[in-house]
């Protein structure tokens, strides 16, 4: 090994400690920043002394651009509702996964893990409304709006479960056929999708035969929606029965 080789060496085992090193303290400065932007666990006990009638409960994520939406949507209507106590809690603090677990249980709430997650109720009442995820202020902004403004003339009614997809809103205005087109199309455009797309069409151009190219084309389209169909039939099965056993581990 000539001195040359040995100087590469060198120079790439001290670049590699270099990038290593940096990759550490950038992780520890994330740790630091998420930390310092946690929110803690917010007692609950003087609530009733401070007469609030109705409390928010919101459950986000620090790295989650749809829970930032929602906490300058709040910050935005906090001044316009003295009556209601918005509770914020960062679901990267352990303290508040339990209290989000239990206020899931009570609510029955599948959708759990996913954030922002907003519980709306009555002080003093352990039930109330939910909405899981975040679209815009026009949509899931006026949804948060009008179950507040209803708590607050203590109206009593079904139990609002409002889920929101970004791009489709909320889900209870589509019917079960509706969505299961939108959210297929959707997850249409995903890289196998078109990279079998595009070899189909790339063999189809080639054919001059009628019968051929709808012969091929239509080979892949039942296909596709056959395995489609199979694994979204298995996957739904799956995760029920998992839903039922996490359920009763809680």
């Amino acid at each position: 090994m000539n001195i040359k080789s040995v100087k590469i060496q060198k120079k790439f085992a001290k670049n590699v400690f270099l990038i290593i090193l940096l990759f550490l303290v950038s992780i520890a400065f994330c740790n630091s920043f998420e930390t310092r932007n946690v929110e803690k666990g917010i007692q609950f006990s003087d609530i009733k002394e401070k007469n609030y009638k109705v409390e928010l409960i919101l459950f986000y994520s620090v790295s989650c651009p749809h829970c930032e939406k929602e906490l300058e949507f709040l910050k935005e209507i906090e001044g316009n509702y003295p009556e209601v106590k918005f509770l914020k809690y960062a679901v990267e603090d352990p303290k508040n996964i339990e209290f989000r677990n239990n206020l899931c249980k009570i609510h029955e709430i599948r959708e759990c893990i996913y954030v922002p997650l907003t519980i709306i109720r009555d002080v003093g009442k352990e039930k109330g409304d939910y909405i899981v995820g975040f679209g815009t202020k026009e949509t899931t902004g006026k949804t948060i709006i009008e179950i507040i403004e209803k708590h607050l003339r203590n109206e009593s009614g079904e139990l609002n479960t409002t889920i929101t997809i970004p791009l489709i809103g909320d889900v209870n205005k589509y019917s079960l056929p509706v969505l299961s087109i939108l959210l297929g199309f959707i997850d249409g455009f995903n890289v196998c999708s078109l990279g079998s797309l595009f070899i189909i069409l790339v063999l189809v151009i080639g054919l001059k035969s009628r019968k051929l190219v709808l012969a091929l084309g239509g080979t892949y389209i039942l296909v596709a929606a056959t395995v489609y169909g199979a694994l979204m039939f298995f996957w739904y099965g799956v995760f029920e029965i998992l839903g039922k056993y996490i359920g009763t581990l809680e």
